[in-house]
């Protein structure tokens, strides 16, 4: 069988197969898909599943995603089970949609829910915190940062934002197309290195145990062509390892989970706005745009539509919110408590001082003798 390695300038065949779909400057082919997950974690049988249905448009470096359940009683409260991943070509927009929900406060006055979350990530490379989006995107939108035959790429597995956005443990991955097929494959490779973290918050970076310190397969994409309404495309499917306890060579994994999307069917749309109008309603927003100046998450409400970085209210806003950083709130998470990384240094460094005062002026005592 021969194979080759071609760029991923196009995951779906069919943005180069439906050129003659939307031509127009806001038509653009739209994909619908069926999104399902399965969590093994080594065992033979599935330990959990899910399934969603899915939507994907695309333009340049900007996609829109939208995903629903397809099991109601996953969303029998108050969510109605759709949300929205959107990408401007520089942040990640994730808008989950609510129902329309009044309460009643401790002393029985109505108090209105949000319409809806948001939440804002400071780049173009999706969090796998969010379900299906990562899978969705590598599937089919991956092709602005990953267009390369092989490079580095981040994790697939959920972790604290500020460990998945760490320089020091990105993957490495290589395409590679079969010719007597036409399926194409992607393979991820973890290079043994693990995050641990100290007292105060801070990412250390250690080598697994042999025999995966040295990397190890954590990742496989298959690329299976398919046709739909006379128009070639493909479905995909990614299976994620994890370390066997109890493995001697960087070879013996266990299946942590399979993600697999089947496309059902096309249609042409209008190309939505980006990040999604919100003219209506009232959304709570997590804006994780600010990290850069200290500030790792900024929380609002807004009524109106998501306010650009530039925007003199948001400002307003951030500059008056606590400084916090992504560690502290990975720290937070887990205990409950703020530690002040800075100030908790100092405070290190005074109770050094003062447990060695004694000695300090003990031996000034007898340099000045000595003179």
């Amino acid at each position: 069988m021969q194979r080759y390695r071609i760029p991923l300038t196009a995951t779906l065949l069919i943005w180069l197969a439906c050129a003659i779909i939307g031509q127009g400057d806001s038509l653009c082919p739209k994909i619908h898909g069926r999104y399902q997950y399965t969590v093994y974690q080594g065992r033979e049988n599935p330990i959990f599943s899910k399934e969603l249905d899915f939507t994907i448009q695309i333009r340049g470096c900007r996609w829109s995603i939208q995903t629903r359940e397809i099991d109601a009683t996953h969303y029998a409260g108050i969510d109605t089970g759709l949300t929205t991943f959107q990408c401007d070509g520089q942040s990640i927009y994730v808008i989950l949609e609510r129902k329309t929900v009044d309460i009643k406060s401790s002393d029985s006055l109505p108090v209105r829910r949000p319409d809806g979350d948001v939440t804002i990530y400071p780049e173009s490379y999706p969090y796998p915190r969010e379900p299906a989006l990562q899978h969705i995107w590598l599937g089919y939108a991956a092709n602005c940062l990953m267009s390369a035959p092989s490079g580095t790429c981040r994790s697939p597995f959920a972790e604290d934002l500020d460990i998945f956005l760490d320089q020091r443990l990105l993957k490495h991955y290589e395409i590679d197309q079969f010719k007597a097929t036409g399926s194409r494959t992607i393979a991820i490779t973890d290079s043994g290195k693990t995050a641990t973290r100290d007292s105060d918050g801070n990412i250390q970076i250690d080598r697994l145990a042999e025999p995966y310190g040295k990397g190890y397969l954590t990742a496989r994409g298959i690329w299976a062509q398919t046709n739909i309404l006379g128009h070639t495309c493909s479905n995909f499917q990614f299976i994620a390892y994890s370390p066997n306890p109890r493995g001697k060579l960087a070879t013996d994994l266990i299946k942590s989970f399979v993600a697999v999307c089947t496309i059902t069917n096309l249609t042409e749309e209008s190309f939505p706005d980006i990040p999604l109008l919100i003219k209506s309603g009232m959304y709570s927003v997590e804006d994780r745009r600010h990290e850069n100046i200290g500030k790792a998450v900024v929380r609002y409400i807004i009524t109106n539509g998501i306010p650009n970085t530039k925007n003199l209210n948001l400002n307003i806003l951030v500059a008056s919110t606590p400084a916090i950083s992504l560690a502290q709130e990975s720290l937070f998470r887990q205990t409950g408590k703020i530690f002040p990384q800075k100030t908790k240094g100092i405070y290190k460094a005074l109770a050094i001082i003062f447990i060695s005062l004694p000695l300090i002026i003990l031996i000034l005592y007898r340099l000045a003798r000595n003179k």
